[in-house]
């Protein structure tokens, strides 16, 4: 009995195995041409777990081999690893915060408006939280506004904030009344701004040319493609349990095909998104909602325009950003490019929204 159960374990641990090595792979190949590997980076994190828990297992069996093989398939990923978990950035050296401009991203899913009994009182948390970081450059994803004045939002960030320049772009208006989109705020002088729109979505980015004493910084601010799961997939997520049936097999095929679009279209958007960032003729900070994981596609194919990521520069522990149903999950970047310098990137923990806002100085080198 015991040969057999070893054997089954073999099988599951190879399994994994395999399974950590197509997670690798699914950042080189494009979704839109071939999806199916996008789903092993989606798991990355539960994958892994399972793997520490087979190399902690086959090291109290003194399987050395066995344990061997699970640490050089870590290690062939081990910058993967560290797209998700920061420990060496206690050390490095931290400036005077005087030299530094701050930059603030946030996922306001739309200042909790559905909310019908407690949105202003969610909305004006958002708001202190907003006065309190004390940004100099603000970018907003699922930013809304209207013209009513029953909902005041864009007209109050500007009176209390210092970052009073602004760049507002809709993704939809309603009735010409209700505004549903992305801005980006600034205290320095915003001398060009613009949109980069993607087919068949309503999801899409803008940038601003930020002049910061002599230097211009171009702010690309992101929503990229949402899964857009609703109420009954929620429903299904929260109801899984070990038993199979009709409803839940019909369940996970909607949340597979869904997650499927999301992957295809998210691949043409930072294809897209990737020329513009080539061809700018500044300095780049490319941050907001990127609805991917590190282990992505949309992830690998944005930094691989030369650019940085904040927290794996300058943060510490695991920057968990999402707050839905799928926790620690990190989804929210802020990349940049070389000829700045990150320092004290920071996950705010506060859970107004559906994300985490995320903020960080940077110095112009």
């Amino acid at each position: 009995m015991k040969r057999i159960l070893h054997k089954i374990l073999v099988i599951i641990f190879f399994t994994i195995i395999l399974f950590q090595v197509l997670s690798y792979l699914s950042v080189y190949v494009n979704p839109a041409k071939f999806y199916f590997l996008s789903f092993f980076g989606l798991a990355y994190p539960f994958i892994l777990i399972a793997g520490i828990l087979f190399a902690i297992y086959w090291l109290i069996r003194k399987r050395y081999k066995l344990l061997y093989l699970w640490i050089f398939t870590f290690l062939i990923g081990f910058s993967f690893f560290t797209d998700f978990f920061q420990f060496d950035n206690f050390l490095k050296y931290k400036p005077n915060s005087k030299s530094l401009f701050k930059l603030l991203s946030y996922n306001v899913k739309q200042f909790d408006l559905y909310n019908w009994e407690n949105n202003k009182k969610t909305r004006n948390k958002m708001f202190k939280l907003i006065e309190n970081e004390d940004a100099d450059i603000i970018c907003l994803q699922e930013f809304y506004y209207d013209i009513t004045k029953n909902f005041k939002t864009l007209d109050t960030l500007v009176k209390f904030q210092k970052a009073k320049n602004y760049y507002v772009a809709d993704a939809i208006v309603k009735r010409n009344t209700f505004h549903f989109g992305i801005v980006t705020f600034s205290k320095y002088p915003i001398i060009n701004s613009g949109e980069v729109r993607y087919k068949n979505t309503r999801n899409f980015t803008i940038f601003t040319d930020v002049l910061i004493n002599d230097d211009t910084i171009r702010i690309f601010n992101n929503h990229l493609q949402s899964i857009k799961f609703g109420h009954d997939d929620y429903t299904f997520i929260d109801s899984l349990n070990l038993s199979i049936n009709k409803s839940e097999i019909s369940g996970a095929k909607n949340i597979f095909r869904l997650l499927k679009i999301a992957f295809q279209k998210r691949a043409h958007q930072v294809n897209k998104l990737s020329k513009k960032i080539k061809k700018s003729p500044y300095p780049v900070i490319v941050c907001g909602d990127f609805n991917a994981t590190p282990i992505s596609y949309t992830y690998h194919k944005i930094s691989s325009n030369n650019l940085i990521d904040a927290f794996c520069e300058s943060g510490v522990g695991i920057s968990s950003t999402y707050i839905g149903k799928f926790p620690s999950f990190r989804i929210d970047y802020i990349l940049y490019s070389k000829e700045l310098q990150a320092v004290d990137y920071t996950v705010i923990n506060k859970n107004y929204s559906d994300h985490k806002p995320i903020s960080c100085k940077f110095i112009i080198k």
